[in-house]
């Protein structure tokens, strides 16, 4: 650590540039390479960002829902921070519950040392057996802001146009 440069505005200056699939997926694989080690591991993958999915190259959307599925499947916890984004459609996509993603007040100090918090207790409950899930209490989305935590959301279908309006025999 101590050879790693400190962040300044001149050593750090976002772009816009968020490869959110492709970082996602790549922590997935070397997560599960390390596991040889130990088989038994608890395994908590929390993503975080505050940026939307714009420029993966390497895998898509499909892709990390599959694995999020399989991995889910095999006991992995998956949780989803986002800031300044819409964190849920952004989870969903992932493949991650409502339950396990929160959307924090970045403009908020408090709220955003309260969502890390939350992060880490909901990560201790789970691996100390007080819960089955990695799932967030509806007072750790709060404290961190979280507006949309409680908000039923409706899947948006788009009507599909009829090729043939009308067929005459």
């Amino acid at each position: 650590m101590a050879e790693v440069t400190k962040l300044t505005r001149d050593t750090y200056q976002p772009r816009a540039s968020t490869p959110l699939i492709d970082a996602a997926v790549k922590t997935i694989n070397a997560v599960e390479a390390s596991l040889h080690t130990m088989p038994a591991a608890k395994v908590v993958i929390c993503i975080q960002t505050d940026g939307q999915e714009n420029s993966s190259t390497e895998h898509n959307w499909a892709e990390l829902n599959a694995l999020v599925k399989q991995k889910s499947g095999q006991g992995w916890q998956f949780n989803f921070m986002g800031v300044g984004i819409d964190a849920y459609d952004q989870g969903a996509r992932m493949g991650i519950a409502p339950a396990s993603t929160m959307a924090y007040d970045h403009r908020d100090p408090q709220a955003v040392r309260a969502a890390f918090a939350g992060s880490a207790e909901s990560t201790r409950r789970f691996v100390v057996g007080e819960a089955p899930t990695t799932a967030y209490v509806p007072e750790e989305k709060a404290a961190a802001g979280d507006r949309f935590g409680n908000v039923v959301r409706k899947v948006k279908r788009e009507l599909k146009k009829a090729i043939v309006d009308d067929i005459n025999l």
